[in-house]
């Protein structure tokens, strides 16, 4: 029997619906899977649907995850429990924003400190991810870690309740957290357990009151408030990824 099936249940599939930030999402996946993700995911509403139209299907064989969505071309497949994860929490954000008119994804990280709300932008592997995390063990709310729901008419921001993402190997200053079983890790990445930290649920709504751009070099760029959406908008998701191509999924390979 596999680790995952004893410590979150079977490989049996379910299919459930997943609601938040006014998106409703149906998962098809082996129910193991659904323990993994409400052992990560803050604020999301899980309820049984008996629907045939599956937006994210997951599936496992062989020693091997096959994911599919409404917003991927081909499926992806892995051979590792974390980086499947990885994959279907970036579907999950992906079809939310499919699904809501006149917003946008930001590749980001946002967290309060005091009276003030920090999104902090930058290339991938600026260093996001680890500055997020010493926020958290700060005790700080963390907003995002890796993507936002951004509504540019408003100029506000949605969190999407995701868990916080460290690559391995953890950071030696972060090793504490990983010893005090706050993270699920994987071969490549790890991933922080609901109610371990301060994650805002999803659809908490929040407005940034200083933008920091995290340079390739090491260091950090203030950006001045007229310059804020012309930063934010560089790191813009592309439509590509948030546009529904394909119809609903059925659940003939399950």
């Amino acid at each position: 029997m596999d680790v995952a099936e004893k410590v979150l249940g079977s490989y049996d599939p379910v299919i459930l619906r997943l609601s938040g930030a006014g998106a409703n999402i149906v998962i098809a996946s082996p129910k193991f899977f659904v323990g993994l993700l409400k052992e990560t995911l803050t604020g999301w509403n899980f309820e049984a649907a008996s629907t045939p139209k599956i937006d994210i299907r997951i599936t496992y064989s062989a020693g091997k995850y096959q994911i599919d969505s409404v917003v991927q071309r081909k499926p992806f497949f892995y051979d590792d429990l974390m980086d499947t994860l990885n994959e279907a929490l970036l579907s999950i954000c992906y079809v939310v924003a499919s699904q809501i008119p006149d917003t946008a994804l930001i590749h980001c990280a946002a967290y309060r400190s005091g009276r003030a709300i920090n999104l902090l932008v930058g290339e991938k592997g600026s260093g996001k991810s680890i500055q997020t995390a010493n926020r958290a063990v700060d005790g700080c709310q963390i907003f995002a870690d890796d993507l936002a729901l951004y509504f540019p008419k408003q100029g506000q921001f949605k969190a999407l309740g995701l868990p916080i993402r460290l690559r391995r190997p953890i950071p030696q200053d972060l090793i504490a957290i990983a010893n005090k079983d706050m993270l699920i890790p994987g071969k490549r990445i790890a991933y922080s357990r609901t109610g371990s930290f301060n994650i805002a649920p999803v659809g908490k709504k929040f407005t940034v009151t200083n933008l920091i751009e995290i340079l390739a070099g090491g260091g950090f760029k203030p950006i001045p408030l007229i310059l804020i959406p012309r930063t934010i908008a560089k790191f813009k998701i592309s439509v590509s990824y948030t546009t529904r191509i394909k119809p609903p999924l059925d659940r003939a390979n399950l």
